[in-house]
């Protein structure tokens, strides 16, 4: 871990101790690439007042944070960085003012294939890359395995711009986004919670085919999006049922 001061051109892994005065501007500027993912962290010394932190690019503001971190501390957890070149991170507080620890870390994603099922930790892996074609329609699923824990999911296309977000969409308020893929590339998910360290399983798969007049058997865990082709002003009668030996 490198200590450096504030205003100087900082790198990943690099720890700045500062102080913060009120209506006073000390930037703290980084070379960083397209793609990826840093991790600001802004500790007030003492928890002595309530931090506020900005990143920004030549575009103006890209992300803030007032209390995502422990004790009223700022974080901005893996944010992804949307072009080559310099950024600078403005410490602040929302209240206050006094001594900081300001910390820049940075991640890559782990890679998962369409159709494939992958346990991880959000605080380990909370970025994934996964290829797609245009047109293709995906489902993603994020299930913790503690029931305490409320899932989030994030996904952002390959231009890096955010495409869909969602809470609750899935099974036991788990989180679910279901797309259609607007172009060829890679695709980015974002399955973090500030602050927290929670397994949880991360699904991304393409519906299973549902033919006309031939009933599939299946569970709500299993399979939660089938497809089958239709023609205009078709009129369908889908129906769910549990299995016969369960109907009594």
């Amino acid at each position: 871990q490198r200590f450096a001061a504030a205003a100087e051109m900082v790198e990943y892994g690099d720890t700045v101790a500062g102080e913060y005065q009120s209506g006073v501007e000390a930037p703290i500027y980084f070379q960083g690439q397209r793609g990826e993912a840093v991790t600001i962290v802004m500790n007030a010394v003492n928890n002595a007042f309530d931090t506020l932190v900005r990143l920004e690019g030549y575009e103006g503001e890209l992300a803030s944070n007032d209390d995502n971190g422990v004790d009223r501390n700022s974080l901005i957890p893996a944010f992804m960085l949307p072009r080559d070149g310099i950024y600078r991170i403005i410490p602040s507080a929302y209240s206050g003012e006094g001594g900081y620890r300001l910390s820049l870390q940075v991640s890559f994603p782990q890679t998962i294939a369409v159709g494939d099922a992958d346990a991880s930790t959000t605080a380990q892996d909370s970025l994934w890359r996964f290829d797609g074609q245009a047109g293709q329609l995906v489902a993603i699923s994020l299930e913790a395995a503690e029931s305490g824990f409320d899932p989030y999911l994030t996904l952002f296309g390959p231009d890096l711009v955010q495409l869909e977000v969602n809470d609750d969409s899935g099974w036991n308020n788990n989180a679910l986004i279901v797309v259609s893929l607007p172009e060829d590339g890679s695709y980015y998910i974002n399955t973090g919670r500030p602050g927290s360290n929670t397994p949880y399983t991360l699904r991304v798969f393409e519906p299973r085919p549902l033919p006309f007049d031939q009933p599939q058997t299946s569970t709500v865990v299993s399979d939660t999006l089938w497809a089958f082709d239709g023609t205009a002003s078709q009129v369908v009668n889908l129906t769910i049922s549990p299995p016969l030996d369960d109907m009594t």
